[in-house]
């Protein structure tokens, strides 16, 4: 039985819009899922990029970092992380992904500030205890920025101590000079008058020569003068700003130990003009000895062409070239000058040249050998990756959390690594080219700290300025300017403060722990002492003392990283992970480790239900594939 249908026009036309409208729906679907399988897509291809990190970071430093290659090879490796999603993507219908990088970060860039993060991302998790919380840590760093200050300033006007000293021993010259001559004028009478005219000549050739020396001694004395002048002035401009900052308690005992050379700046210039004085008649004298000795040879030749029955008077005649002799003056200088016991000066003078050659003979304990490491630094980090920071700097906590990972992962010279560089944190602080170096430098750094911590002990203890002052007024005399004993006294204290810095270094060397700020019961050397070590040249165990609440070696490395520059710590922690990496992976560069990554991902796509064509030909149809992209990024 056949069964007819018809439909209308009008049903045919509703049919045909609603069909294409659920398929615009279900196109429509498909695509919105095909960009979110897209991006699911990008996702996961960068994760899996990212599961590639370097091990060995990992291992030694807890640090995720990926090592990149080329750009061409990265996206390569995208694409075939994307491959698999792209054969089972289904009615998604996605082919012929790309991968672009749009911006990628290194470890190395902006200063650091990414490898601060990495660091920061490990220690939130209490694997690593500070030493000290960030307020403690930056109460600390106070203490140590003023002590090193102090110790700039101390040092500086403790060299110009020095300088007064050598002034006082010019004058000194000049006035054992003065002395010579009038020995000599008086030498030379002595001989006139006993008609011994061949020793005069000799007498007075050598009075001639006293007397021409003594310009160059005045000279000399000027130029010290001079430098002293030129180099307060500098010490006073250079330290200005340093000075200012300084607490109110401390700036008050340094103006103290200034006023002293003003004082003695005063005093000087008035016995200069004296000193340059001396020599204004050298001239004068020098023509009058010439006449006497001439007048001297005709006295004497004429005695010997005299006969016998002559009435000569020899005596008289003598006495009256002597007469001559008399009227010529030697200059006197007879304001204060010099100083009574230049051996001890002599002695506290050289303990300021231990902090030269030879420092770490002093100072490393018997028994310990200093590693003799070499460190090749043409590909590090710090010389060939370093950018500016873009942000304001670390804070506190991140600062002391920097500090940590260093102490934590690299070793020191307690350490006594057998690496080939054994003075890894050291380096931090140095940065200089072999281990011994960086040890010196290190060292150096805590001797400022502690050398500047113990000046401001000596001089707020009554009892130790007593005793200083009480050397310091032995060492000078009394015949010295009143207010050279003062520049002394400043001289005593700034070298006692520096050889009870010595003792700290060796017990800290030691693996034992010293106050920061000390008491009295802390401190080890007695002022004799410190003659004994200035003579011997040597360190006495005898009164060593640790304080067992104090803080060690480690922890003075940890407060100079504290002070140094973020981005000079940053760079140079990475310069050590380099190396050591290098040494299992030849060729390893910290620049090449990516922390972060943007990319781009484009696919092409097609239409599935709203292929519309009206004819067969191409102008009449609309395009059936598209395009899509999604962006990703990842950090570690």
């Amino acid at each position: 039985m056949k069964k007819s249908g018809s439909v209308t026009v009008f049903l045919a036309l509703v049919f045909t819009c609603v069909s294409a409208l659920i398929l615009a729906l279900a196109e429509s679907a498909r695509t919105a899922g095909a960009r979110f399988y897209l991006q699911n897509m990008a996702n996961s291809s960068i994760d899996s990029l990212f599961s590639e990190y370097n091990r060995a970071l990992w291992d030694s430093y807890r640090l995720i970092l990926l090592e990149s290659r080329d750009d061409e090879k990265t996206t390569q490796e995208l694409s075939r992380f994307m491959a698999p999603y792209t054969e089972n993507c289904g009615w998604f219908a996605l082919t012929a992904p790309t991968a672009e990088i749009i911006a990628q970060k290194s470890i190395t860039d902006d200063g650091g500030v990414w490898f601060e993060k990495e660091v920061m991302d490990y220690m939130k998790y209490g694997w690593i205890t500070l030493d000290h919380t960030p307020e403690s840590a930056e109460d600390l760093w106070k203490q140590t920025t003023e002590a090193n200050a102090l110790h700039d300033i101390t040092e500086a006007y403790g060299l110009r101590s020095k300088e007064a000293i050598k002034m006082e021993k010019a004058i000194k010259k000049i006035v054992e000079n003065l002395t010579e001559q009038q020995k000599l004028k008086d030498k030379a009478r002595s001989e006139l008058l006993s008609g011994r005219n061949s020793s005069f000549q000799r007498t007075s050739d050598s009075l001639k020569k006293k007397i021409r020396d003594l310009p160059n001694l005045i000279t000399d004395y000027d130029k010290k003068a001079d430098d002293f002048g030129t180099h307060l002035a500098e010490v006073k401009t250079e330290h200005a700003e340093a000075f200012e900052k300084l607490e109110p308690e401390n700036r008050e005992m340094i103006e103290e130990q200034i006023r002293s050379f003003a004082d003695y700046t005063d005093q000087n210039g008035a016995r200069r003009t004296e000193l340059d004085a001396l020599d204004d008649n050298s001239e004068n004298t020098l023509t009058n000895i010439t006449l006497v000795q001439v007048m001297a040879n005709e006295t004497a030749d004429y005695i010997s062409d005299a006969d016998e029955d002559d009435d000569i008077d020899e005596d008289e005649l003598w006495r009256e070239v002597a007469s001559s002799w008399n009227t010529i003056r030697i200059p006197h200088f007879g304001g204060p000058y010099g100083v009574r016991d230049e051996e001890k000066e002599g002695l506290l003078a050289s303990v300021s040249d231990f902090a030269g050659n030879g420092f770490l003979k002093l100072v490393v304990p018997k028994g310990k050998t200093v590693s003799e490491g070499k460190i090749d630094t043409s590909l590090f980090p710090s010389m060939t990756s370093v950018t500016a920071r873009t942000d304001d700097g670390p804070n506190l906590l991140t600062r002391a959390s920097v500090d940590e990972y260093a102490g934590k992962f690299l070793p020191n010279f307690l350490d006594e690594s057998k690496r080939s560089v054994a003075y890894e944190m050291e380096y931090i602080i140095a940065g200089q080219d072999t281990d011994q170096k960086n040890l010196t430098g290190a060292l150096l750094q805590i001797l400022a700290v502690r050398q500047g911590l113990n000046f401001l002990h000596i001089m707020r203890s009554s009892t130790m300025r007593s005793e200083a002052r009480e050397l310091a007024m032995f060492i000078a005399g009394s015949t010295a300017l009143p207010a050279l004993a003062l520049l002394i006294e400043c001289l005593i204290i700034t070298v006692w403060a520096l050889a009870e810095s010595l003792m700290d270094l060796h017990l800290l060397l030691k693996g034992k722990k010293i106050a920061l700020i000390k008491s009295n019961d802390d401190w080890m050397l007695s002022l004799s002492g410190l003659l004994t070590l200035a003579s011997s040249g040597t360190l006495s165990e005898e009164n060593e003392k640790e304080n067992k609440t104090g803080i060690g070696y480690e922890s003075y490395l940890k407060l100079l990283l504290f002070i140094k520059s973020s981005e000079e710590k940053n760079y140079r922690i990475m310069d050590m992970q380099q190396m050591n990496i290098q040494t299992g992976e030849p060729g390893f560069l910290m620049k090449n480790c990516i922390y972060g990554m943007n990319i781009e991902v484009t696919c092409e796509s097609r239409h599935l239900f709203t292929l519309l064509g009206i004819s067969a030909g191409e102008s009449f149809s609309l395009s059936p594939d598209f395009s899509m992209s999604a962006e990703t990024a990842k950090a570690y």
